[in-house]
């Protein structure tokens, strides 16, 4: 499959900014994403069968105001968000009444928005300045990627991959939500991504294939497109 040109696609942090300012931000779900809690109490059961959501970390990149991150720390799951944009930010703790304190983390100029347990935390600035070194925690047992991986250009793909991949435990799983549609038709953003595509990026990993559902509707269908859809997919370590 073709990608789509990064030059057609370059969706600045500014245009994220004023979309979130300008209550544009169309693609944030307010009940959660219906696929990925179709198969995640399943991936939990069949990777941790003898651990409880306490004892795993989540881990969000791009995270916004994700309503899922509220649903994984109402099941006692560790989470912990990256989000370029103050506003959701501060949104997401207010609109799911989390008491919240600020965070600095040790040996490092991050500052996290924590609710006072602790259990979810969520860092404001450039994914790629968030490293094993600067998060809550050095590795997390899944990642939850909800439009992060098509969000980002393909010359950052690389690196994207690399930060993340350094940041999944080996025992642990990589949940993917993506989007795919005819490159003839639209450029994106949001930039497609089909199992080619990841399989290519993941090439480290194990990529299976979940789920496939049409997101057409009339917004698409406006800029040109005949169909879309959203695919899930989960990648893990490769076993020797």
């Amino acid at each position: 499959m073709e990608e789509a040109s990064t030059l057609d696609n370059t969706f600045t942090t500014g245009i994220w900014e004023s979309m979130w300012v300008g209550n544009m931000a169309g693609w944030h779900e307010a009940d959660g994403n219906a696929m990925m809690w179709k198969r995640f109490p399943q991936l939990i059961a069949d990777n941790f069968p003898d651990r409880q959501p306490h004892e795993l970390r989540v881990f969000v990149p791009l995270c916004g105001k994700a309503k899922d991150m509220y649903l994984l720390y109402k099941m006692g799951f560790t989470v912990t968000g990256v989000e370029f944009v103050s506003q959701p930010i501060a949104e997401f703790f207010a609109e799911n009444s989390i008491t919240t304190q600020n965070t600095p983390m040790t040996k490092t100029d991050k500052q996290y928005t924590a609710s006072k347990d602790g259990r979810i935390q969520i860092g404001q600035g450039d994914l790629f300045h968030y490293t094993t070194d600067n998060l809550p925690f050095p590795e997390y047992d899944v990642i939850w990627d909800r439009g992060s991986f098509e969000a980002i250009n393909n010359e950052d793909r690389p690196r994207y991959v690399d930060l993340l991949s350094r940041l999944l435990t080996k025992q642990g799983f990589y949940f993917m939500h993506s989007t795919d549609y005819d490159l003839s038709e639209y450029r994106g953003p949001p930039l497609a991504a089909n199992t080619d595509v990841i399989k290519k990026y993941f090439a480290d990993m194990s990529v299976e294939f979940l789920d496939r559902e049409s997101m057409l509707d009339e917004h698409w269908r406006a800029v040109g497109l005949t169909w879309m859809d959203a695919l899930t997919h989960v990648m893990k370590w490769k076993t020797k």
